[in-house]
């Protein structure tokens, strides 16, 4: 039938890769890769401090936060030679003919540009600069000050909000809850005074005579 007659697939001519762009100076490429490390690194700081105020109750100790960054720094440093070795690994299958190159649309392989072919390169001056930093102390001593101020900030603001949800006496369940609450008190909280303080007094009482019938 005609309604069902199958449209002509339109000519999209053959698919041409774009020109390979002029590989990122090195330098730049480092720069920028320091940059998302310390962001990385100065969020880290950030968390730990939280954490030891709010849960561990512990007081601030630039001596372990300055530990922590530079293992920080040093972790991320493994990695990326880590990445590097990686990628060579998969340079030398594809060369060997172990690992099928990749391929564009319609069948073209897939050439590796400059970029891709010193990506190793990269990743081992990165790990390099990254070891570097983290044997800077003035630049972790710089860091840990940026993600204390963050810090404090972040648990100020937290309290804030925590303080404008309670209640206060001008709130209509605040006032409306006011008579039960202290009625509460009255027959709780005061009658356990009471009991505590006739403990205390036949405590003592048994203290200046032990041998009386309590």
């Amino acid at each position: 039938m005609a309604w069902f007659r199958r449209r002509r697939r339109a000519d999209l001519g053959t698919f041409e890769p774009p020109a390979p762009l002029p590989p990122t100076p090195l330098d730049q490429v480092i720069s920028d890769g320091l940059l998302l490390a310390r962001s990385a690194v100065r969020m880290a700081v950030k968390n730990l401090l939280i954490v030891a105020a709010l849960r561990d109750r512990r007081d601030y100790d630039h001596a372990v936060l300055l530990l922590g960054a530079r293992e920080e720094y040093l972790l991320l440093a493994r990695h990326n030679v880590s990445a590097a070795q990686r990628m060579e690994s998969d340079h030398r299958a594809e060369e060997q003919g172990d690992k099928p190159r990749r391929r564009f649309p319609g069948g073209k392989v897939v050439e590796r540009d400059e970029q891709h072919r010193r990506g190793p390169q990269v990743l081992r001056l990165l790990a390099n600069a990254l070891a570097t930093v983290a044997d800077d102390t003035e630049a972790l001593d710089a860091l840990i000050e940026e993600a204390r101020s963050e810090a404090w900030l972040e648990v100020s603001q937290a309290l804030d909000r925590r303080l404008a949800e309670l209640p206060s006496p001008h709130d209509a369940s605040y006032l409306r809850d006011r008579e039960s609450r202290i009625r509460a008190f009255v027959e709780v909280d005061l009658s356990e005074l009471d009991i505590q303080a006739a403990e205390r007094r036949v405590m003592a009482e048994w203290a200046e005579n032990p041998d009386a019938q309590v």
